[in-house]
């Protein structure tokens, strides 16, 4: 883990940023700055561990974090990836439970850490915190729902789009940071099949492959052919 630094400027910065405080006013943002710190940690570092009681809250500043699960045999799979302002932890810390997934770093990464204590005690001062979070566990819960449904009913092709085009809300300058083998663990299929679906989007001009990324050239493109699930 990276050294803790107190620097309450630097959090209200990346907490006033952070998509899942918009609408909050200031007066949320200070206190729950005021009790948070930042630690910069190494790319490969596990930052929470299944199972462990959840202690802090944790918010992407910089960087990535991949979050997933590792089974008996030391399989892992990738659930998703959170940059900078998505938060990791929410609901183990508001129930004082245990950990539901691991979080690793992708790369060098800057995290905002704060206490359940912290947590609370602004939700109790501050009802307009309980709402914003409540309409983050309801999206969470709706996109988990939808990939379930697209999981049995749509093609390789549309699930692949749908997953590049959630990724741009965390990416918003269209450069994903994924690997090819986490990418086809998340859509349940083989590297090679994935592979072949997105070297098929790259000769359309959708997007452009690098090593460790996924470069998103045309947004409205990708968004069509996701489709839905009716």
């Amino acid at each position: 883990m990276g050294d803790r630094k107190d620097l309450p400027e630097a959090a209200w910065h990346v907490l006033r940023t952070a998509p899942w405080l918009a609408g909050c006013e200031d007066a949320v943002v200070d206190q729950l700055a005021a009790a948070s710190w930042l630690e910069k940690v190494p790319a490969g570092t596990i930052v929470a561990t299944r199972g462990h009681i959840a202690e802090h809250l944790i918010v992407v500043a910089e960087g990535a974090i991949e979050v997933g699960m590792t089974n008996a045999e030391g399989k892992r799979h990738v659930t998703s990836w959170l940059g900078r302002g998505q938060l990791f932890g929410l609901i183990p810390v508001l129930e004082n439970g245990p950990m539901i997934h691991t979080a690793t770093t992708v790369r060098p990464t800057r995290l905002l850490r704060m206490t359940r204590a912290t947590l609370l005690q602004t939700l109790q001062d501050h009802p307009s915190l309980a709402l914003r979070l409540i309409y983050l566990v309801c999206r969470r819960a709706r996109a988990q729902y939808e990939a379930l449904a697209a999981q049995s009913l749509l093609t390789l092709p549309m699930r692949l789009m749908r997953v590049l085009s959630g990724q741009l809300q965390d990416y918003p300058d269209g450069r994903i940071q994924a690997k090819q083998a986490d990418l086809a663990d998340v859509l349940g299929v083989t590297r090679q099949s994935l592979n072949q679906e997105l070297r098929k989007l790259e000769r359309e001009g959708l997007i452009e492959l690098g090593r460790g990324h996924i470069c998103v050239l045309d947004r409205t493109a990708l968004a069509r052919g996701a489709g839905g699930v009716e």
